[in-house]
């Protein structure tokens, strides 16, 4: 058995990694998706009725939203039962600023550098 720090590819490489917490994360994780499922995605469900973003058309009001898209899609919480909101997500990760934060871009992209 090894000890120290794991190399980046064992730790962030393996996706499947990435989805293994330890159990003292576990309470906090499922305390958050429960509190996204009953009080931020109903809000923001009724919110984005008749609207495509919060205030209409892309604002900045909508910029903070871009980091739980992101969260969102590396935890592929379900979102049927929130369909304005799994549209908003879907329509702020097609956005050009979202490139650099989507876990799809390799760190030198989201850099600006040439892979």
């Amino acid at each position: 058995m090894t000890t120290g720090p794991r190399p980046r590819a064992e730790a962030c490489g393996n996706p499947a990694s990435r989805r293994q917490y330890p159990s003292s994360l576990e309470g906090g994780l499922r305390k958050g998706r429960e509190g996204l499922r009953t009080r931020a995605l109903p809000y923001l469900e009724r919110e984005l009725e008749g609207r495509e973003y919060l205030c209409g058309t892309f604002t900045l009001a909508d910029a903070p939203y871009m980091a739980l898209a992101m969260v969102l899609e590396v935890d592929r919480m379900p979102l049927d039962v929130f369909p304005r909101v799994g549209a908003y997500l879907e329509r702020l990760r097609a956005r050009p600023s979202y490139r650099s934060i989507s876990p799809q871009t390799s760190l030198a992209d989201s850099a600006g550098r040439e892979s």
